[in-house]
This record gives C-alpha cells, sequence and structure tokens, in this order.
C-alpha cells in the first residue's frame, strides 16, 4: 500500500500547488487593476483640458528685459487678444483655417498582405 499513500501526497501537492496558483493569480489581477486605476487618474490630470503653467519662462523673461545695458536679450512683448464686450454674447470669429499640405509628385506607398 506504499503506492497508494505516494500517489496521496502527490495528489495533496498538485491541490496545494493550484491553489497558491490561483491565490496569486487573484491577487495580481487586483494589482493590476489598481495600477491602471492609478495611471489613468494620472493621465487624466495631466490632460489637455487642463493648462499648463510655466513660471520659469515668466521669471527668466523678467530677469532678462530688468538688465540694463543687456542689448542682445531684449524682449519684445506681445499684447493679448482684446476680450469681448461683458454683456456681449457673441464668440470671437475662429481663426482661418490652416492651409492643406501640397500633394507630393511621388506615387503613393502601395503594402500589400502576404503570408
Amino acid at each position: 500500500m506504499p503506492d497508494e499513500r505516494d500517489l496521496h501526497a502527490r495528489r495533496d501537492a498538485r491541490d496545494s500547488g493550484l491553489r497558491r496558483l490561483r491565490t496569486l493569480t487573484g491577487l495580481l489581477a487586483v494589482t493590476m487593476t489598481a495600477l491602471a486605476g492609478i495611471f489613468a487618474g494620472l493621465a487624466a490630470h495631466t490632460a489637455a483640458g487642463r493648462k499648463l503653467i510655466r513660471a520659469t519662462a515668466h521669471v527668466r523673461a523678467a530677469r532678462t528685459a530688468a538688465k540694463p545695458g543687456s542689448s542682445r536679450h531684449r524682449s519684445t512683448r506681445i499684447p493679448p487678444p482684446p476680450l469681448p464686450a461683458a454683456g456681449s454674447r457673441s464668440a470671437p470669429a475662429p481663426a482661418a483655417p490652416a492651409q492643406p499640405p501640397a500633394p507630393s509628385p511621388a506615387p503613393p506607398v502601395v503594402v500589400s498582405g502576404g503570408s
């Protein structure tokens, strides 16, 4: 009967390994879902809808403009566009659309699928 005990021990070892693998898979799935949520939150936080303000560029421009006698670093200020009147509901006119790129004289590249 030693064969039956050996078979029982191997079966228990296999079942224990499968339980550990199932637990590890579940923990890995939860961890990956949490990481995906964290990265999605970071991406949403830095999305294009938010305006980034870079204070260092303003500080450098102010420093170079404040230096007397420095003719090489003169900064020119561009005035902002005028704002519409407070009572008006009309939106400002949109900018003219950009010109599409000119077609190239080269023929288009054709890629065919192959096996």
